[in-house]
């Protein structure tokens, strides 16, 4: 359970700085009855205390936010990294004192990022004028970078070259450098204050260690790439001063050790984990590959509008009037209607829920073809024309060239023609693609574009569905259909085999095929056991809210479980694909396949023992049947392989989602887990040395694939770049609709069972129960630190000491005035003004407002970094997602 609150404090001061020590030990020995008073020579013992200091070491650093690589609205957002090791910033100082800390974050524009450089120690000492221990005349002549901890000269560090005129812009000032660092903790309770005034102490939570956290001073620069560098200050400035830059002028580049770097962009807000969640792919809600079939379309042009009747309610707009197909005008025997329609309004490229095509943002219309494989050696037509012979062929196979020919022909013939060699008749589809940008043909040869070329205008047409693209002499785009064969593209399609179907089904299978392809079933091909080739159905463990047909179990081969689907006259391939997965698992296993070949061996000579005592034979040896000593052992560590199965543990991919574009780039998608596949699978595991119908009824009557139900269960698949932009994602889901501020105790919640990632952007999460209610959200600890802006001025709604906000009423903290900024063009923010230091600070804000709500304020009396630290938090939103 992730804990709800955290405890934030100004420090965690280690108990000895790291450096050189001297432990000096002074003995004495007086004894006054007996006159004995001697002093023995003073024991010196030098020890140093070591820590990371030019170096981090691996898993040093927890988390940075923004997070790296990614794009978003970060403009307004305080760079921060969190360190494991919660005394780290306060081992060292900034000037060889024993307070403050050493380490600051710097954040560079573009134009202004150093190159990070890899030199030895010996060389940064040199560079900066430090003398080593050898050569020093005494403590007070060795400078930084002299102790014992250092390690040898020929150490490799990283370091910046910054110019100083830059530096000194965005350099934290040491006033700064009070408010920019703090540990916190989490912890299950709110902090509150005791009878005596006094703050109770509050119970931390098991397995999660304080943290250290720094503050940037800078924000990012709006539409640019940001780069953020930890580096060391460690005895960079002067005592009691600020950073020195020696006699380095303006120009001049002045190192810095960096200790950690990480980039991100500030771009789009809906590149932020609100606005990529809210913009996450949500149509279809199902994990489904639904063709895109021919859609009838109603025209009435006196409306001006064409409605399209397809699923995703695609929105075309005309202009003209009222018209009925040209009887004269004839294609392969039809009719068909011209239509002029402006090229802005057939734009697909503004529904962003969509599934995106390979090409995106590419292309308006799309018409798709199939070209055939010919005997004939001469060229051999893929595209119709109509009867009266105006129109002559657009595509054709000239063996001769190996390839393709596409041209594009008008009612003076042809006015574009080309050889396309890449794209060979082997009866696979082609797509050909008119883009917006060039209006040139793309060929797209099984999802993958082959070749693209630029079109003169003129006018392509396909044997089914005669389409015209082109232009006019008055450059009015044109689009010719016929009326109940319009296509519009907007995903990859299915496989080849299932186009088969829609081109060669009655008209009345269409609407049958599609309902299963909606319901996230796929049309694959399918070799039998003789060896026949057919196309059947298949859909993996994720399904929607369905009952699937009963069958019985066990079975001794995966075509018991062939399903035959009346309605569309093909196999249901699913629970035998499951059947004969199980098998490959369970043989893949070595360890479980030994274990359960044991136990049914055992079983088997039990069984037989049993028989024959029934039979009155049982003085008959059959062989040592002491099979107990074990047996209980070996039977849980079968369950408990075969239980794994339910959260489909080691269930290859490709079973789940058997094609990419299943789950679009930036799409998430809701399932409930088949318990009836998991069945199967789980048999088939189970189905090793079943042979005979001894082996059968030997199952049957143990039957342990069926010994643990498989519990109701649902969830999601995410396909996202968040996945790995945020580590710390916190999900919680519920049965039902539930109020905006439900967590993990509301009576609905629903308990996770499995919850992975399957990659840097795939995330599968499992709960046990239904799931209708999703929320995303992000932990306490990585929650962020920023301002608010309308764009002008920046300002922060209060909080009190105990982290509750201020009503609406009390007055917000602005910082409009150039006080607040050591440099406000270069958002440079002035951290002790903010803090203290301004007559209109955070502190002075706090108590006022406090004070006119007749409150305590003298927890403010002391303006820490933890105070500050809880003022600049940013509450993170809550994102919903409710299934449909």
């Amino acid at each position: 359970m992730a804990s709800k609150y955290i405890n934030i404090l100004q420090s965690h001061e280690p108990l000895m700085d790291a450096g050189d020590y001297i432990i000096t030990v002074k003995q004495r020995l007086k004894v006054t009855s007996k006159s004995v008073d001697e002093t023995f020579a003073e024991m010196l013992q030098k020890f140093a205390v070591q820590g990371e200091r030019f170096v981090l070491e691996p898993g040093s650093v927890f988390s940075v936010y923004p997070p790296a690589g990614s794009l978003g609205e970060h403009t307004n957002t305080f760079p921060h990294i969190i360190l494991n090791r919660s005394t780290l910033p306060w081992e060292r100082s900034v000037d060889g004192g024993t307070e403050g800390i050493w380490l600051a974050l710097l954040l560079f524009d573009a134009e202004e990022n150093p190159d990070p450089k890899t030199v030895t120690l010996q060389s940064f000492k040199d560079a900066l004028g430090f003398k080593n221990i050898e050569d020093s005349s005494g403590d007070d002549d060795n400078g930084p970078f002299n102790q014992s901890g250092d390690g040898p000269g020929d150490q490799p560090i990283t370091i910046i070259e910054v110019k100083r005129s830059l530096l000194e812009q965005i350099m934290p000032k040491r006033a700064d450098l009070n408010f920019t660092a703090h540990s916190r903790r989490e912890v299950d309770s709110v902090p509150a204050k005791g009878g005596d005034g006094k703050w109770q102490t509050v119970t931390t939570v098991d397995g999660r260690p304080e943290r250290a956290v720094l503050i940037g001073n800078r924000l990012p620069k709006a539409g640019s790439l940001s780069t953020v560098h930890l580096v060391s200050l460690e005895s960079r400035f002067a005592d009691g001063g600020e950073f020195d830059y020696g006699t380095a002028g303006p120009d001049d580049l002045i190192q810095l050790v960096t200790l950690k770097s990480w980039s991100f962009a500030s771009v789009d807000p809906k590149f932020s984990l609100f606005g990529m969640l809210e913009h996450l792919n949500r149509v279809p809600s199902v994990l489904s590959r639904p063709y895109l079939n021919d859609q009838t379309i109603n025209l009435d042009l006196s409306a001006n509008t064409i409605i399209d009747n397809s699923e995703y309610h695609f929105p075309v707009t005309t202009t003209g009037t009222s018209k009925e197909a040209d009887g004269s005008r004839k294609f392969d025997g039809a009719s068909f209607l011209h239509l002029e329609i402006a090229d802005t309004n057939i734009d697909a490229d503004d529904l962003p829920q969509l599934d995106p095509f390979p090409q995106p943002l590419a292309f308006s219309i799309a018409v798709e073809i199939k070209v055939k494989k010919s005997e004939n050696t001469g060229i051999h037509a893929v595209m119709g024309h109509e009867e009266s012979g105006i129109y002559k062929p657009s595509v054709l196979y000239d063996p001769d060239n190996d390839g393709i020919i596409y041209m594009v022909t008008g009612e003076d013939g042809v006015q574009y023609s080309h050889s396309v060699p890449g794209i060979l008749p082997d009866d696979t589809y082609t797509r050909l693609v008119w883009t917006k940008e060039g209006r040139g043909f793309c060929f797209y040869k099984d999802g993958s574009l082959v070749h693209t070329d630029p079109a003169a205008p003129g006018r392509i047409y396909t044997k089914d569905s005669p389409y015209l693209i082109g232009k006019v002499d008055d450059d009015t785009p044109l689009f010719v259909g016929q009326i109940k064969n319009l296509q519009i593209f907007r995903r990859v399609l299915s496989a080849a085999e299932i186009r088969d179907i829609f081109t060669s089904a009655a008209s009345t299978n269409v609407p049958i095929v599609n309902a299963r392809l909606e319901k996230g079933m796929l049309a694959l091909p399918h070799l039998t056991r003789v060896g026949k080739k057919a196309v059947s159905w298949y859909r993996g463990p994720l399904s929607v809210r369905t009952t699937m047909t009963d069958f019985t179990l066990p079975a001794t081969a995966a075509d018991e479980l062939l399903v035959l689907d009346n309605a569309s006259g093909m196999f249901d391939a699913s629970y035998a694909a499951a059947w004969q997965l199980g098998r490959l698992m369970a043989l893949e296993d070595r360890q479980f396949s030994l274990q359960l070949y044991n136990l049914k061996r055992r079983n088997s000579l039990e069984s037989k023992r049993e028989a024959q005592k029934s039979q009155g034979r049982s003085h008959l040896d059959i062989g040592n049947t002491s099979h107990n000593d074990g047996l209980a052992d070996t039977t849980a560590k079968i369950k408990d392989w075969l239980k794994r199965r339910h959260i489909l543990d080691q269930v290859p991919f490709q079973y789940l989602i058997p094609y990419e574009d299943m789950l679009p780039v930036e799409s998430i998608r809701f399932f409930n887990i088949d318990p009836k596949w998991v069945l199967c699978l789980k048999d088939g595991a189970c189905s090793i040395g079943r042979t005979s119908s001894d082996d059968l009824n030997l199952d049957n009557s143990t039957n342990l694939a069926a010994a643990d139900d498989v519990p109701a269960m649902s969830g999601f698949l995410m396909r996202s770049a968040l996945v790995s932009g945020y580590p710390g994602l916190q999900i919680l889901g519920f049965s039902g609709t539930v109020p905006g501020n439900a967590g993990e105790d509301h009576a609905s919640c629903l308990p996770v069972v499995r919850m992975e990632r399957l990659s840097d952007e795939i995330l599968l999460c499992i709960f046990e129960g239904d799931i209708h209610t999703l929320d995303f959200f992000q932990k306490p600890d990585v929650l962020h630190f920023g301002v608010d802006s309308d764009g002008t001025n920046y300002s922060k709604q209060l909080r009190r000491a105990d982290g509750s906000n201020l009503p609406p009423s009390a007055e917000a903290f602005t910082f409009t005035d150039v006080e607040f900024w050591h440099d406000k063009t270069l958002r440079v923010a002035n951290f002790d003004k903010m803090a203290v230091s301004a007559a209109t600070s955070l502190k002075a804000t706090l108590i006022t407002e406090l004070g006119k709500l007749s409150e305590d304020s003298s927890e403010f009396d002391i303006f820490t970094s933890a105070d500050f630290a809880m003022e600049m938090l940013e509450g993170a939103e809550k994102v919903r997602f409710v299934r449909p």
